[in-house]
């Protein structure tokens, strides 16, 4: 990574642009491409990261594909992402660019608040989210050119994030069902390190949810159906043996997902008062995963007993989701009050500085059009840069116009700008 280089060091918060993908945007073909887990936004920086483009960042998440770069540089950078886009997903960078989105200034800032505090998400206030765009900032700072600009803009998004995760409840409630489960088992039992848990019969839920839970910390569940289990007593009948079996796998555990079986309840209340006598009367979270239900209702009567059906579950999932709604126009005053701090602390923008973009972004202009059109004469070129040089200025003149905005003083300002005074042929020494 090469050194801070104060020549290349942007600090209008108005230049600041973005390019992005998401995954509500793209149909199902884009959407599996991009997000399917074969991007690399590591290869996608090295390759952005040109003499040409100088400092660009990314973010890619589950959901997202976004790139932040200096607005003087947006024309390559656009180009040169949706082509390189293109050849590593073998897309079309036509039906990439007609599924993306590009922002700029105020309008950027405020969406890349917005996504950094997990506003943009799928689920909105999703806590992993500060973390992966913390993550992707040391990956782009690895790669890009060092930018103060760019890294004043992340390290800003990333305390407004903090500020609305600490003054709302953005992100708290579960939002899916085995998050709801999570929730309830430490509510019940504490931390999940020291939980262990069971299966009874086979569901593709249960093994889901039990995946979910050790992902979240709890031990290793056990699926009962590949227990073995040997009687003290000798003589006990097979019916009772199997009555035995269950509860000694429940007492041993503080989780126990039950599935239906063949009979009739695969959990009774009969086994479960024995496990919860072995167990000292320890809190038990059981999850009746069966329709109709697989545990016996009178289990519910059991005071140490937590029954907890799909329907209950899923309850708890719509409440935290319908939370976070409330807690989102909270989260969004913030991001607009932060947004307006960030522009009134940016530093104003000194003449070297614009004189510096100015300059950039007319020689980018000139390179692109010579790139297009290498066989022109000078004279058909300078013609035509003068064309596309006068495009801009002239048309914002004409809105003026149109508007009733163009008064006297803004008219001897856009002259003075555009025509030499006074017999001035402008700086030899730029010749």
């Amino acid at each position: 990574m090469s050194s801070v280089n104060e020549d290349h060091i942007e600090n209008d918060a108005d230049n600041f642009s973005l390019v992005g993908i998401n995954y509500a945007s793209c149909p199902p073909l884009i959407r599996s491409t991009i997000f399917g887990g074969e991007t690399d936004l590591g290869i996608i920086l090295t390759s952005l990261n040109s003499e040409r483009n100088k400092s660009v960042y990314g973010v890619l998440t589950c959901d997202r594909l976004e790139i932040y770069f200096c607005k003087s540089i947006c024309k390559f950078v656009q180009s040169d992402f949706f082509n390189l886009l293109a050849e590593r997903t073998k897309l079309d960078p036509r039906d990439l660019e007609r599924v993306a989105y590009k922002l700029s200034g105020k309008v950027a800032l405020g969406h890349f608040f917005r996504v950094v505090s997990a506003m943009e998400s799928q689920v909105i206030g999703e806590p992993q989210i500060l973390g992966q765009v913390r993550t992707c900032e040391q990956i782009s700072k690895s790669i890009a050119p060092a930018s103060m600009f760019l890294s004043h803009i992340f390290k800003y998004a990333f305390s407004v994030a903090k500020r609305v995760k600490n003054e709302t409840k953005i992100s708290e409630g579960p939002t899916s069902l085995a998050a709801a489960a999570i929730r309830v088992a430490r509510n019940i039992n504490g931390e999940l390190t020291t939980c262990s848990g069971v299966i009874f019969g086979w569901d593709e839920t249960a093994t889901f949810l039990a995946e979910q839970f050790e992902q979240a910390g709890a031990k290793k569940f056990i699926n009962a159906a590949n227990t073995k289990f040997n009687s003290k007593n000798s003589s006990i009948l097979k019916a009772d043996l199997h009555l035995e079996f269950q509860s000694q796998l429940i007492a041993n555990s503080d989780v126990a997902l039950i599935c239906n079986n063949d009979t009739n309840y695969t959990l009774t209340k009969k086994v479960v008062s024995s496990a919860l006598r072995s167990r000292k009367y320890k809190p038990l979270f059981i999850i009746d995963l069966g329709v109709p239900g697989a545990v016996e209702p009178a289990v519910e009567s059991l005071d140490a007993a937590f029954v907890y059906n799909l329907d209950n579950l899923e309850q708890l999932a719509v409440e935290g989701i319908e939370n976070r709604a409330l807690e989102k126009q909270k989260a969004e005053d913030i991001i607009l009050e932060e947004l307006e701090t960030f522009y009134l602390q940016t530093p104003n923008r000194d003449i070297g500085v614009l004189a510096r973009e100015i300059r950039e972004a007319l020689e980018n202009e000139l390179q692109f059009m010579l790139e297009q059109k290498p066989n022109l004469s000078v004279k058909d070129a300078c013609y035509l840069a003068l064309r596309k040089f006068l495009h801009q200025p002239l048309k914002v003149t004409r809105e003026l116009s149109e508007n009733d905005q163009l008064n006297p003083e803004t008219e001897k300002l856009i002259r003075n700008l555009l025509i030499p005074q006074n017999g001035d042929k402008g700086d030899q020494h730029e010749l």
